[in-house]
């Protein structure tokens, strides 16, 4: 308490210092758009890299990545100190591949009050059905659907949800979140701190699933020479064979494991 006070004598001592017409409050804003088109061999691969936002991905007949991105900020307040830095989206081609990063504003306050602010941050992919994605994200919310090739997805904290994805190889790497896929075959392994990894209608002839607090939701054929791994530290298992038949291993220590 005797530190917050402090902090509140320290900025209204400054407020005095600084002249009245550096006090008044003042509207900031940071807007980008993108609406572009961008070449990608049959078997190439997206790699994306964001902070924050929603992404949308949607496998078509095109030969071509349409990319759209819209970024909105913008807050109020009264600021003596302050860090300013624009959004920005770099887009590149190498290799047949796509490569798409930002660079993430800074709106930085050092010293001063911000009493309302709003961000709008989405990005809307349609690509060739037969691309592969590479994702690196932070704190996103990802809706995917109708991709073919393979799919390797990491992200400290948010939620993915997959449909329609048929590729061969899939990879999933989270902190904190969720990630829900409907269908996929061949081989899978996911990783997940604090969260749940959820997979239906699969046809997976490898799978490795590890959760260290959070639950495994699986139900997928089974390939006779298959394998199977599922770990769990702190959470619940539940492993539904849709058809077929092989070997599978469970590993648990603080829950409960449900098999049929």
């Amino acid at each position: 308490m005797k530190a917050i006070n402090l902090f509140f004598i320290v900025l209204i001592t400054l407020v005095m210092l600084v002249p009245a017409s550096d006090c008044q409050a003042k509207k900031k804003k940071d807007i980008f758009n993108l609406d572009e088109t961008y070449s990608l061999d049959k078997d190439g691969t997206i790699f994306l890299t964001t902070e924050d936002a929603d992404v949308k991905i949607v496998g078509s007949d095109r030969d071509d990545v349409h990319l759209v991105v819209r970024y909105e900020a913008y807050w109020s307040g009264v600021f003596l100190s302050s860090k300013y830095q624009e959004f920005e989206m770099d887009v590149t081609s190498e290799n047949g591949d796509l490569h798409i990063r930002e660079f993430g504003a800074d709106h930085t306050i050092t010293a001063g009050i911000v009493n309302h602010s709003d961000e709008l941050y989405t990005i809307d992919l349609e690509v060739p059905m037969g691309a592969s994605l590479r994702i690196r994200g932070d704190d996103d919310d990802y809706d995917i659907s109708d991709i073919m090739g393979q799919i390797n997805l990491s992200f400290e904290d948010g939620d993915a949800r997959l449909t329609g994805c048929h590729g061969d190889a899939f990879e999933f790497d989270f902190e904190d979140g969720e990630v829900e896929l409907r269908g996929g075959k061949g081989k899978l392994e996911a990783y997940c701190e604090d969260g749940a990894i959820i997979i239906s209608e699969g046809d997976f002839s490898e799978m490795y699933a590890e959760v260290e607090d959070g639950d495994i939701d699986i139900a997928t054929k089974l390939a006779s020479d298959g394998n199977y791994e599922f770990r769990c530290e702190d959470g619940d298992i539940d492993f539904e064979v849709i058809a077929g038949g092989g070997e599978f291993r469970i590993t648990y220590e603080d829950g409960h494991v449900r098999a049929s």
